[in-house]
């Protein structure tokens, strides 16, 4: 008996099965060859069950379809021009095909209730509020007063379509506070092969955002939300590909998103950001990662970011000379757009040789205004390494510290600065014209292979290494090596005063050993004239002279010799000077040399 009816059942399984087979299967020819069925009597169920979640937005549908969809999706039911509209009953939204999969589950509830939307190559019209939150907007109003306003986070009109906001739209659609409410059913909202322009009022443009994909899954009450996103932006690279997964609290309170992005043109930045337009001139395609928190009104938290590029070229027009070739840059640090501080935990610059990192704080970039009041304010830590000075000139950043580099650059024209360390604080110009400031600045630094030009047209310090330290007043070096001519520098030592003033004092001097000749020809330079006021011509001298040589002047182009003050202390060997002693010649003489702007003092056996 047991037997005989299990035979009968599979026997009504089996034909079940087969004539479901021969329904789908009649139906798939039906839809393929005849186009969809027409089912507009489901679409008031639909409207209801997804309408019923919004407070602030409302669902039509002119109609419903079972469509074949081929393989893998199979058969399909679709809303045809899926209306979504604001409380006075406004577009802000049309979206002509959307897929519905039908929970079994609600049915036994004697609901119709979807589980799934899959919004099939929709176009949508978002609007970013200044506040940063997006919004429908399909049309503008008629009655609008001022193009382009919107309301504000408090809810202010200012003009433009006045809908939910986007987050606002997926928050109630996927409210699930009761069996009895039909959003309580769907588990998914997805976008297939979408695009969406978007009128950025935070910036004031308008930008594109091409095949968009968006996945939102509901998982456990306690999970809260999770979905991805992906999508080309065409204004922004070639084009610039986003790829995004975030995490919203079951609360709907925040959403926590980790973002990749390649492909990224430095110069579009410009677009959604006015105050990086200068950057809009560079060269360099930009991939990395972030991670923040969004709040679901759309106010951003922190952000997190690194970023990173091989090849390119950063200009700067109207702050440096010269673009900058870049090898290699990596970037890690965080934007705070609540506090207006941009952190940079590490810039890592490789210019083709010369490298540069950099670390420090931005306050007030943003806004326009520092904590204190003041214009904005940058704060960094600098390393250079193997970076030539002839350089200087054309990587110095307009108005900063311009007094410094008017001595600087012309007068260190060669050699290498093998490593700087270097504190800066800089004002940044304002909006009024108001020129950079460097507040104050501070390091130290090692070189060789210098060129400097103490005192033109005196001959230079050549081949000179030096280490040294520096601030927005004073350069101090210590020479411990070089050559003037064919004078060997053995120590040294150069200080620079009033580099924050409009005129600057040097002191120069050190330890030397040449010949005779050679140590008087380089004071009787026509700067200075010392040995021809004192009688003495070097072609006529000869000996070996050890001696320490110091200079004490003002940096003017127009010095003369009153104003240079000398002082040598040397000890000469094997000296012979024709001349010198009541017409009388000296040979072979072991002298002790004293010499300043007064006169000179010889003592020693002749």
């Amino acid at each position: 008996m047991i037997r005989r009816t299990t035979k009968i059942l599979l026997e009504a399984l089996g034909a079940t099965l087969a004539g479901l087979a021969l329904l789908v299967g009649f139906l798939a020819w039906r839809l393929a060859y005849e186009g969809p069925i027409h089912v507009r009597f489901v679409a008031p169920y639909i409207e209801r069950s997804i309408g019923t979640a919004g407070k602030d937005f409302v669902i039509g549908i002119e109609d419903t379809v079972i469509t074949w969809a081929g393989w893998p999706r199979g058969l399909d039911v679709r809303a045809i021009n899926l209306h979504i509209r604001d409380r006075q009953n406004r577009d802000l939204a049309i979206l002509p095909e959307v897929s519905l999969t039908f929970s079994a589950r609600a049915m036994l509830h004697g609901l119709i209730a979807p589980s799934k939307i899959e919004i099939l190559s929709p176009n949508f019209h978002l609007l970013r509020r200044h506040d940063g939150a997006l919004m429908f907007g399909v049309q503008k109003l008629a009655n609008d007063t001022k193009a382009g306003a919107l309301p504000d986070a408090q809810g202010s009109t200012q003009g433009s379509t006045q809908g939910p906001t986007l987050a606002k739209v997926v928050e109630e659609l996927l409210n699930d506070t009761g069996p009895r409410m039909p959003a309580g059913y769907l588990r998914s909202i997805s976008i297939i092969d979408g695009a969406a322009t978007v009128e950025d009022h935070a910036a004031d443009i308008e930008w594109q955002a091409e095949h968009v994909n968006f996945d939102i899954m509901r998982g456990r009450r306690e999970d809260g939300l999770s979905g991805r996103i992906s999508a080309e932006l065409p204004q922004f690279g070639a084009p610039a590909l986003v790829t995004a997964t975030m995490n919203v609290d079951p609360s709907f309170v925040s959403a926590s998103l980790d973002a990749a992005f390649q492909g990224v043109d430095l110069a579009s930045l410009g677009l959604v950001e006015t105050g990086l337009i200068e950057l809009s001139s560079s060269s360099v395609i930009l991939s990395g990662r972030m991670h923040t928190t969004l709040g679901i009104d759309g106010a951003v938290g922190p952000i997190d970011f690194q970023m990173n590029t091989a090849g390119g070229v950063l200009n700067l027009a109207g702050r440096l000379k010269q673009p900058i070739p870049i090898k290699l840059l990596q970037v890690n640090g965080k934007v705070d757009p609540t506090a207006d501080k941009l952190i940079l935990d590490r810039l890592a610059l490789d210019i083709g040789g010369p490298t540069v990192e950099l670390s420090g704080e931005a306050d007030g970039s943003f806004a326009g205004k520092a904590d204190d009041g003041g214009l904005p304010i940058v704060k960094l830590k600098v390393t250079a390494k193997k970076f030539p000075a002839a350089w200087m000139d054309r990587y110095w950043p307009a108005g900063a510290a311009d007094d410094t580099r008017v001595w600087l650059v012309p007068n260190i024209p060669q050699g290498m600065v093998d490593e700087v360390l270097a504190d800066v604080t800089l004002r940044l110009p304002g909006a009024d014209g108001t020129p950079a400031k460097v507040e104050t600045v501070k390091g130290k630094m090692s070189t060789s292979g210098l060129e400097v030009h103490y005192l033109r047209p005196m001959p230079p310090i050549t081949d000179g290494t030096a280490t040294a330290t520096f601030d927005s007043k004073s350069f101090d070096a210590n020479i411990t090596g070089g050559h003037v001519g064919d004078i060997k520098i053995s120590k040294g030592y150069l200080h620079i005063t009033g580099l924050d003033a409009e005129d600057q004092f040097i002191k120069v001097g050190g330890d030397v050993t040449s010949s005779l000749p050679d140590a008087l020809t380089l004071i009787n330079n026509p700067r200075l004239g010392y040995a021809s006021k004192l009688g003495l011509k070097p072609a006529d001298s000869a000996g070996d002279a050890k001696a320490s040589i110091d200079f004490d002047f003002p940096a003017e182009k127009s010095l003369g010799f009153d104003h240079v003050k000398i002082a040598v202390d040397a000890q000469v060997q094997h000296v012979a000077m024709k001349k010198i002693r009541f017409d009388q010649d000296v040979t072979d003489g072991n002298l002790s040399l004293k010499l300043d702007q007064n006169g000179m003092v010889v003592n020693g056996p002749v």
